[in-house]
């Protein structure tokens, strides 16, 4: 590729000569001496290797090179402005679209306000929410097909960087009729006595409970599985058994005959946080979006300390 060796700069002073016809009153107009507007140029004659310029006493007119550059000048002036003018655009969100995954409850649960603060602050940008499970989430901003999720971390993805949101506490979920159910908190010695209702095995709730029943040398034996909260809640209506789930999912259950109770004995939680590509600068609003969403939980965590 032939190197381009000449500055829009002066082109632009290029364009005042040819528009005054003086150098002098260019160098008003552009506010610079008149020997930088010559040395100007000057240079973008020999970088061009063509004279544009007759110079006289009194005036300066353009030759046939300088006319036939005129409107090349003009074009990349006007091409340039315009592409700068989009890039602040871009910056300052005139019109940008931006792309977040992140698991089914999170975009439920945690999204929605920071959302709707970031809508009144910047309603030209449209804003797509890839909900999904783990997997999907991790692989969406790996390929740069959203700017960044929010999942349960993912250890063996060193490209991608994690930063803590709220840990997500398990509750059991038992119908109301269920003999547990009358007890403020259960073990999970307790829960297992009842046929066990699973998530899938590509969902981060899942792959938590197999890896807590290993540890307690109960791995397998579920009754049961489904693939979303709401799913596992019918079942659980319709007498099939009991589960646990992470406390941000239960709003996504139906409520009528379904009660909730803190886990114990371990306590099991999920860390869910922002999941973003190492070395990579985010888009300043896609930043500004994930600001949102921190200030949104540290509220939360601090009105729930309070």
């Amino acid at each position: 590729m032939k190197r381009i060796d000449i500055s829009p700069f002066e082109i632009q002073i290029f364009l005042e000569v040819a528009a005054t016809g003086n150098f002098s009153r260019t160098s008003e107009t552009m506010a610079l001496s008149q020997p930088a507007v010559s040395r100007a140029i000057n240079r973008l004659e020999q970088r061009l290797n063509l004279r544009l310029f007759d110079r006289t006493t009194r005036q300066v007119v353009l030759t046939p090179f300088g006319e036939a550059f005129l409107p090349i000048a003009k074009r990349v002036v006007h091409d340039l402005t315009v592409s700068l003018d989009e890039m602040t655009s871009y910056v300052t969100g005139g019109s940008t679209h931006l792309a977040i995954a992140a698991l089914p409850s999170v975009a439920a649960r945690i999204l929605p306000a920071p959302l709707r603060r970031f809508h009144i602050d910047f309603p030209s940008v449209t804003i797509d929410i890839l909900d999904s499970f783990k997997g999907n989430v991790s692989e969406a901003v790996t390929r740069a097909e959203a700017d960044f999720g929010i999942s349960v971390e993912t250890e063996a993805a060193p490209h991608l960087g994690f930063s803590p949101l709220v840990r997500d506490r398990f509750f059991a979920v038992l119908h109301h009729d269920h003999p547990l159910a009358a007890q403020a908190e259960l073990s999970w010695a307790d829960l297992l006595q009842s046929p066990l209702i699973a998530m899938r095995t590509m969902t981060s709730v899942r792959q938590l409970t197999d890896q807590l029943l290993r540890d307690l040398g109960q791995a397998g034996g579920y009754a049961h599985e489904a693939t979303h909260p709401a799913t596992a809640g019918a079942m659980i209506e319709a007498g099939l058994g009991v589960t646990a789930l992470p406390e941000l999912t239960l709003e996504l259950l139906p409520r009528g005959n379904l009660v909730f109770r803190p886990l114990n004995a371990p306590e099991l939680c999920r860390d869910l946080g922002i999941i973003f590509r190492r070395g990579r600068t985010l888009h300043p609003l896609a930043q500004k979006l994930m600001d949102y969403i921190a200030e949104d939980q540290a509220a939360k965590a601090q009105g729930h300390a309070g």
